[in-house]
């Protein structure tokens, strides 16, 4: 098996994405300055994250530069956190066979799946 050990996202809203994975995951980031853009660097679980710069990374798309899928203890915290930090909400909480799941769009345009086991 090769784990992940770091995932980049490139985005346009900076600031707005920094609160909203901060504020909705928890995650804790770190500025780095390159070549005078600033990235953010935080860590979900053992998985790096590093927001960059969609300019510096030479990504031009405007939705889904990336899709994630977040397994989360408790789906309707996560969902609230995410729209009071700037998400929309794509899908709405449905449950099939024991798991609930939705789905929420980043500043950016990015959809998130999000679940949560029984």
């Amino acid at each position: 098996m090769n784990p992940i050990d770091k995932i980049t996202i490139a985005v346009g809203k900076i600031d707005e994405t920094v609160k909203f994975y901060s504020e909705t995951f928890g995650i804790s980031f770190n500025v780095m300055e390159i070549e005078g853009n600033k990235l953010y660097k935080g860590l979900l679980g053992d998985i790096e994250i590093l927001l960059c710069p969609k300019a510096f990374a030479g990504i031009e798309a405007t939705e889904n530069t990336i899709q994630l899928r977040f397994v989360i203890s408790d789906i309707s915290v996560a969902i609230d956190k995410g729209v009071k930090s700037g998400g929309t909400i794509l899908n709405d909480i449905f449950k099939s066979e024991g798991i609930s799941y939705a789905s929420l769009r980043d500043p950016n345009g990015n959809s998130l799946e999000l679940i949560q086991k029984a």
